[in-house]
């Protein structure tokens, strides 16, 4: 293959605008869309090409580096999908999932916007110090922060309220949440709700499983395991218990650790910000609230890495259960927080199994 080096946008040149398709959503993607407020990094790569081919493990880490750091970052093919049948969209699609692309990753159909840029081969790396219609605005941080005070607070009102006014609050509480998402108008990949990153990350599961089969052992030696409380059946209890860890999973990651990457650019302080949003959630609870700062930590890390709820999610349930099993009711009341945590009475039927 011929070697062609790559052209160079002379210093000042604005960066050229585009709208172009994204080869996994189908969204259309714009340059405002995918600028970060430290600048922009546009890379025109392709499937095709061995130099590519070389690099596209390295430019997924990349990705996932630069996530949090204030630039944005975005891919462009502009091949012509007829004579390089490996560079046509749904090509380029299974290359993105394949390789786990958090970035978007744009078709080029016409070309124009590589000529516009003067990429002359692949991969080619364009470095934008900013683009200036798409700096992050004080209303976009805004809207931000009030998302997240918003949804924080209600969610405390109905830990902290009596029925029947908490049944209300929740349903109010969910419904406000969903029509903040959803105006959003995020892809599932971008929400952790996608396929991307669940394969791969399976082994969370495996790991949640290894250390819940130990802690029941040691329990069960220790005389401290004992069946579920309440009166539901177990299997419609477990199950419940699963979706709600899922959907815990959503709001920790897709809701309030979004926010709070865009918010600030240090990666660390958006982590510990909502690990300890998750702990405060589950005060006066003693054993829940240390275990629910260290497990958010911890699973905010794993979702900026795999980007994926479902892994996560059952991991939590597989914990959760475990914890719920494994420590006297007496210390975490039947895994309960805020009032109900208060007002819990033990039941004599969670009995220890020696």
């Amino acid at each position: 293959m011929a070697r062609i080096e790559s052209a160079m946008l002379a210093l000042g040149t604005s960066a050229p605008d585009f709208v172009l398709t994204d080869v996994v959503t189908g969204h259309q993607v714009s340059t405002q869309a995918v600028s970060g407020p430290k600048g922009t990094l546009v890379m025109f790569i392709c499937r095709h090409c061995p130099f590519v081919k070389h690099l596209e493990r390295a430019l997924a880490q990349l990705g996932r580096d630069y996530e949090t750091s204030g630039v944005g970052v975005v891919a462009i093919s502009s091949n012509d999908a007829a004579n390089y049948p490996d560079d046509a969209p749904r090509s380029l699609a299974e290359q993105a999932t394949e390789l786990g692309f958090i970035f978007p990753y744009l078709y080029d159909e016409t070309q124009e916007v590589a000529r516009a840029y003067d990429a002359a081969c692949t991969p080619d790396f364009f470095r934008l110090r900013r683009l200036t219609t798409a700096q992050v605005t004080n209303s976009s941080r805004d809207r931000d922060f009030f998302e997240i005070v918003l949804a924080y607070g209600l969610i405390i009102a109905v830990i902290w309220t009596p029925n029947p006014l908490q049944r209300l609050l929740y349903w109010t509480a969910f419904a406000t949440i969903l029509v903040i998402t959803l105006l959003r108008r995020e892809d599932l990949n971008t929400l952790g709700l996608g396929r991307r990153g669940f394969a791969s990350s399976l082994w969370i599961v495996a790991l949640a499983l290894a250390v819940a089969a130990f802690t029941v052992w040691a329990a069960f030696r220790g005389h401290t395991l004992h069946s579920l409380s309440g009166q539901a059946p177990l299997f419609g209890h477990v199950w419940g218990y699963f979706i709600w860890a899922v959907m815990q999973q959503f709001l920790l990651q897709s809701y309030f650790l979004a926010r709070c990457l865009r918010l600030t650019p240090n990666r660390w302080l958006a982590v510990l910000s909502v690990a300890l949003l998750f702990a405060i959630a589950h005060i006066p609870n003693p054993v829940l609230t240390i275990a629910t700062f260290i497990w958010g930590f911890c699973c905010c890390l794993l979702f900026l890495r795999y980007r994926n709820v479902y892994t996560i999610g059952i991991a939590h349930g597989i914990l959760g259960i475990c914890v719920a099993i494994t420590v006297p009711d007496r210390f975490h009341h039947h895994m309960r927080v805020g009032l109900g945590y208060l007002h819990y009475h033990q039941h004599l039927s969670a009995r220890p199994h020696s």
